[in-house]
């Protein structure tokens, strides 16, 4: 090495170049002239040219070290990308990324569906239960809604992690890395950083490599798993429709021949509790948003109740109606029970078990409510329409058929006979329209008796069908009424209490919609308890899923591509309760 440094270079030069200079020119001198031109010329030519080999190699120099610190510069800033990227890895462990808390989702998931699909395939039961499809049904659909959100868990982790790996590998893979500088001091410094990044990436990469592996190994297990109980909720649906064409037909022995199944009836009602349990379970922690969405309406509601009451209690309560006054003397109870029987249509394909527990509770708020209100003959004939609710609903949980149920389902028919023609003749329900009275009672009377009439000649789907359709529209009706009544009351006290605010305008519109609402709530009552009734039947379902598809069809013209239904989606909307109408008719579930 000719040169030991860039400062030493810089000196060097000059230095070199002004001393070949003078010797070139003091060779001019008088006393050496006869020295050949040529001669002359020739060594001050080679003197330059070593001063020119002397510059490209500090130029070399100057060069290579500038390189030197480039590459370490930009070393150094990878390092310290690369820590950053490790420490932000750390940062995303510590939040949490348990995938065996997954796998255990997944478990769970995977007993959870064969339980719900138990009983399902022909074969598996003594009687295949229109009941026992239609939960296996609704349970499969929400364990398959839990599914999807571990899916979407699972896609999230990945979407987190999955950068984060790819970075790390595009920072440790660059080049740049084994390039060792020949500077000592630059080596030492960039082994040392080296080393330290190193033996801290070292784990965090293989923890992160793992997790990757073990989520997208998860991820494809769900899709798997997905699949298999899509395919089962298809043939489920096949074999719904089936039982469907065939519920004319006789399934079961007649009630008075020897029962056909072996089965205890401890067996029978550990088996439907199972199921019902699950689907409750699954079904609130599903909609558990639109269950705090009605408590906040609810203490919304309360807070209205309690406002409008200050106004008349206790010095005005003279002027107010007699339900006025029951609303006003129940301020918690009856917000609990308008809440209850109006917002129960908000919550899309409820289980019987969910609906069933929302009318028990409606129906005891209302008795505490009207107790001291009714006579006493109103109160045999409601708490038996209650009591009578509280068996339907048992039978109806009932997956598996047995012969004490079904003599159950008789008394309850023919007893329900009885009562309705007490009622009718003794005019306890008092409808100003005798015509629809008159046709009410007699659709429930014919539920009832051909409820027993199936049931006596083996018809056990059928016989089920008609006896709840009949008890459930009964209590139904009876509580959408009242809470038409109170809703109606309140209203009414509102409007008074606010009628002396506002212009006259405001009170133009205030009087127009007292004489309105009525009549509109009228026909919201009769939608609303049509759709109660109607989507316990499985034409409902079977409307649903067509509308549904028909709103999510492509269409497909050329390049161009619409979604039929989604134009029509706003109008279907409001016109819901008249495909509701039609599936009523249709007592099949």
């Amino acid at each position: 090495m000719y040169l030991r440094n860039l400062k030493n270079s810089f000196f060097l030069i000059p230095v070199l170049f002004l001393f070949l200079t003078l010797t070139g020119y003091s060779q001019t001198d008088t006393t050496i002239k006869e020295i050949d031109a040529e001669t002359d010329s020739s060594k001050l030519s080679d003197k330059l040219e070593l001063v020119r080999k002397i510059g490209e190699i500090a130029i070399k120099q100057v060069v290579a070290e500038n390189i030197e610190k480039k590459i370490h510069f930009r070393q150094m800033a990878l390092l310290d990308e690369l820590d950053k990227e490790i420490n932000k890895v750390n940062e995303r462990f510590k939040r949490g990324i348990d995938t065996v808390l997954i796998n255990k989702e997944i478990k769970l998931i995977e007993d959870q569906f064969r339980i719900a699909a138990e009983g399902t395939f022909s074969g598996e039961m003594d009687i295949q239960t229109i009941r026992n499809l239609n939960t296996s049904t609704v349970l499969i659909s929400e364990i398959l809604t839990r599914l999807n959100e571990n899916k979407k868990r699972t896609e999230a982790l990945l979407s987190d992690l999955s950068p984060l790996k790819n970075r790390i590998d595009s920072l440790q893979n660059d080049t740049i890395i084994f390039k060792f500088a020949k500077d000592t001091a630059l080596f030492k410094e960039y082994i040392v950083r080296l080393d330290k990044v190193v033996k801290a990436s070292g784990p965090v990469d293989s923890s992160l490599t793992a997790a990757i592996k073990n989520l997208r190994e998860t991820e494809n297990y769900m899709v798997n798993l997905s699949g298999n109980i899509n395919t089962r909720l298809e043939l489920i649906n096949g074999y719904k429709e089936s039982s469907i064409d065939n519920v004319l037909l006789r399934e079961v022995n007649n009630v008075y021949d020897p029962e056909e199944s072996n089965e205890s009836i401890d067996d029978k009602v550990e088996f439907s509790y199972v199921k019902a349990s699950l689907v409750l379970n699954y079904y609130l922690r599903n909609n558990l948003g639109k269950v705090i969405l009605a408590l906040i309406i609810f203490l919304g509601l309360l807070n209205f109740t309690y406002k409008i009451r200050n106004q008349y209690y206790p010095d005005n309560t003279s002027d107010l109606s007699v339900s006025a006054k029951l609303v006003f003397a129940h301020p918690v109870l009856t917000p609990a029970f308008l809440s209850l029987t109006v917002l129960q249509f908000i919550f899309p394909h409820p289980p019987v078990i969910f609906y069933g527990l929302i009318w028990i509770f409606s129906s005891v708020i209302l008795t505490v409510i009207l107790w001291k209100h009714i006579s006493g003959t109103a109160h045999i004939y409601w708490l038996y329409l209650f009591a009578a609710f509280i068996f339907t609903l048992t039978i109806d949980l009932m997956l598996k058929v047995s012969l004490l149920e079904r003599w159950i389902m008789i008394f309850i028919a023919l007893s329900g006979i009885a009562v309705t023609v007490s009622v009718y003749r003794k005019n306890v329900v008092i409808v100003k329209n005798k015509n629809v009275r008159f046709i009410f009672f007699t659709i429930n009377l014919l539920l009832l008796s051909g409820s027993v009439i199936a049931n006596i000649f083996g018809r056990y789907n059928l016989s089920k069908v008609l006896i709840t359709t009949s008890i459930f529209g009964a209590l139904t009706a009876f509580l959408l009424i009242w809470s038409m009544i109170f809703f109606m009351e309140l209203f009414n006290v509102a409007a008074e209490t606010y009628k002396s605010e506002g212009n006259e305008n405001f009170q133009s519109k205030l009087n127009k919609y007292k004489l309105r609402l009525p009549v509109y709530l009228k026909y919201v009552l009769l939608a609303g308890w049509i759709l109660l009734v109607a989507r316990n039947l499985y034409f409902y379902d079977l409307l649903e899923s067509k509308f549904i598809s028909f709103i999510n069809e492509e269409i497909v013209i050329g390049s161009f591509s619409f979604y039929s239904g989604k134009n029509y989606a706003l109008h279907f909307h409001y016109s819901y309760f008249n495909i509701n109408f039609k599936g009523s008719f249709i007592l099949c579930r």
